[in-house]
């Protein structure tokens, strides 16, 4: 296959470790259901996203309990994982840095890069090829927004627009997704947004599973 037409979808995750991992649960989880939860969340996106014949799928982890000199099958070992993702590192720098290093490499071997987080269990399969065939057909970033005023998912197709969206940006705030759409428009990139989705940050989002028939993932 040529890099014409390689995709690639990168799983951004935090290694889960017991205290670290979604704080902002506690204290109406405790430290082991944050963890648990996190973990859960990250091998039910891996597993549900995991589609070999339609896109390349790579895990990127961080955090100090993390080991990247361990090789793949000990990581995927580890998390639970049982799909062949490929795995790396986020390297260093704040989560612009990291995604823009990700997408960076993603690039130089694919035609299309899709970048997703592992909060957000709403994601399927269908939501992911809408973005790669917006990047195959007339833009050059797709942004799924988050309810929280973030995005669940960004896509890219051109290397050169990478500082735009990366480079001093406001994260973890509720005007990222207005703050990117308006560093788009300011430098005349083409871009598509998705629809909108939850993330799965706070206590009050843990219904959102339930109406869904999700099962309780933080035991």
């Amino acid at each position: 296959m040529s890099k014409q037409n390689r995709r690639l979808l990168i799983q951004f995750a935090k290694w889960p470790e017991l205290g670290k991992v979604k704080t902002r649960m506690q204290p109406y989880l405790t430290v082991q259901q944050s963890k648990a939860l996190h973990s859960n969340l990250l091998r039910f996106c891996a597993d549900r996203l995991y589609q070999p014949e339609k896109w390349q799928s790579q895990l990127c982890l961080a955090g100090k309990s993390f080991d990247p000199t361990l090789d793949r099958q000990e990581i995927l070992s580890e998390l639970g994982i049982s799909r062949a993702l490929d795995c790396s590192s986020q390297g260093r720098g704040d989560l612009g840095a990291r995604m823009k290093l990700a997408a960076t490499e993603g690039l130089l071997s694919n035609s299309s890069v899709v970048i997703i987080g592992s909060d957000c269990p709403f994601i399927e399969p269908n939501y992911i090829e809408e973005a790669f065939l917006k990047l195959e057909s007339s833009s050059d970033v797709v942004l799924g927004p988050a309810f929280d005023g973030g995005y669940v998912l960004i896509g890219l197709s051109k290397a050169a627009i990478l500082n735009v969206v990366f480079d001093d940006m406001p994260w973890s705030q509720s005007h990222l997704f207005e703050r990117t759409l308006a560093e788009l428009q300011s430098h005349n990139v083409s871009y598509s947004t998705l629809a909108g989705l939850n993330d799965i940050d706070r206590p009050e989002d843990l219904a959102l599973l339930e109406k869904i028939n999700y099962e309780k993932l933080w035991f």
